[in-house]
Parts: C-alpha cells; sequence; structure tokens
C-alpha cells in the first residue's frame, strides 16, 4: 500500500467533523495511488500542474467519476489548456488572472481566490487588506464565465502554531468581508481552501472548508 490508510482515515474523520472538504493531493505520485483511494471511497484529488493534471485524467479515462482540483501557481500561457479541464481552480492569485480565466473559458469555470498570507515571498496571491479594491474591480467585469466560489491561502511554513492560526484567522476574516457582496451577484461563495498537510488540523479550527493533504497521506 502506498497510501496510510491510517492516516487517511483520521483525516477524512476530522474533515467530517468540520463539514470540510479533503482533496487528496497526488502531484509526483505513481498512478496506483489512484486505485486505492478509490478502494478507500475517495476520488477528489489535486494537482499542482497543468500538463501532469491532464495526463492523469488521461490515463484514468474511465473513473469519470474523479473530482479534479488544480491547485498550483497558473501561468496565463496555461489557461487556455486547463480550463474545464477541472472542477475548481485553487490559484486565481490576481485580477489579470481571474480576467484571463473568464476570456478564456466558454463556459462558467468555477475559481478561488488566492491571497497572499504567509510571510514567505515566494508564494502567490492577492493582498488580504486590500479586499474592498479587489471587490470594487470584479465589480466592473462581467463574469459570465466565471463562478467565484470562495477563497484560497498557503500559510507560513513555520512550526510556529501561533503564527499559522493568525494567518488562517485573517484569510477566514477576508472570506467574510468579501462573502456578501459575491452572494448579491450570484457567485456561490462558500468555499475557504486552507491547510495542508502540516497544518490543517490548525486550518480545521479557524474556518477551513477544504483541505489539501499530500504527504501525510502517504507512506514515506
Amino acid at each position: 500500500m502506498l497510501v496510510s490508510e491510517k492516516n487517511f482515515r483520521e483525516v477524512i474523520g476530522q474533515c467530517n467533523d468540520y463539514q470540510a472538504t479533503c482533496i487528496a493531493v497526488t502531484k509526483t505520485r505513481p498512478i496506483e495511488v489512484f486505485q486505492e483511494f478509490r478502494a478507500l471511497g475517495h476520488n477528489i484529488f489535486g494537482e499542482n500542474r497543468v500538463d501532469a493534471l491532464i495526463q492523469r485524467q488521461e490515463e484514468l479515462v474511465d473513473d469519470v467519476h474523479n473530482n479534479w482540483h488544480f491547485i498550483g501557481h497558473l501561468q496565463r500561457k496555461k489557461v487556455a489548456k486547463l480550463i474545464h479541464k477541472c472542477h475548481l481552480i485553487h490559484s486565481a492569485d490576481s485580477l489579470k488572472l481571474l480576467s484571463h480565466i473568464n476570456l478564456k473559458a466558454s463556459s462558467p469555470q468555477k475559481v478561488l481566490l488566492q491571497f497572499h498570507i504567509a510571510q514567505e515571498e515566494s508564494k502567490y496571491g492577492m493582498k488580504v487588506d486590500e479586499w474592498e479594491g479587489i471587490m470594487s474591480s470584479i465589480q466592473t467585469m462581467e463574469l459570465k464565465n466565471l463562478q467565484i466560489a470562495g477563497v484560497m491561502g498557503m500559510a507560513t511554513y513555520t512550526d510556529n502554531r501561533q503564527q499559522i492560526g493568525r494567518e488562517f484567522k485573517a484569510l477566514r476574516k477576508t472570506f467574510e468581508h468579501l462573502k456578501p457582496f459575491m452572494q448579491s451577484i450570484n457567485q456561490p461563495f462558500k468555499t475557504v481552501s486552507m491547510g495542508m498537510s502540516n497544518d490543517y488540523k490548525i486550518a480545521l479550527d479557524h474556518g477551513s472548508t477544504m483541505v489539501r493533504i499530500g504527504s501525510y497521506l502517504y507512506h514515506s
């Protein structure tokens, strides 16, 4: 077994307690992991590279019920290739990218607004303190081919649980600021995607509705 059934059931149990969804991150993992997840009743997967996600779908063409999430940094030149290949794009990290997705899509594509909440400058996302300006800009867009489903963010990679908690709290607060406006323009704004293998329990405590778990689900 490549997948740790013990850890998988632990994560799923905690997600169920919080009414949250677990995305099994399958990047770089061999194709056999999908069979193991299916045997455990799980079919929600995340990939962080466009080409890898499309290749996985081609390899698993008979598994029509798989629910695919794109969780990596999305370059504009890759947007046309990804559109309508996944249930949810987690990484709309700028207004320009959001507009480009809207332009390239031929029917509504679900996305999350990615916010930068970590100390690392290497991580992507819009600034949480600019939510009012983001809201004003979205108001001027014609979002006929977009469904903004919520927010996403990655906390600093640190052992400081208080710092991680503060960062997740900031993302949840941003979600609450944006929610009334998004719902007023008929966007399905319900998702807070935060929490990975090292910090998902903190994320759930701070209002995550979707966690993205990779290494913790597998035998090392």
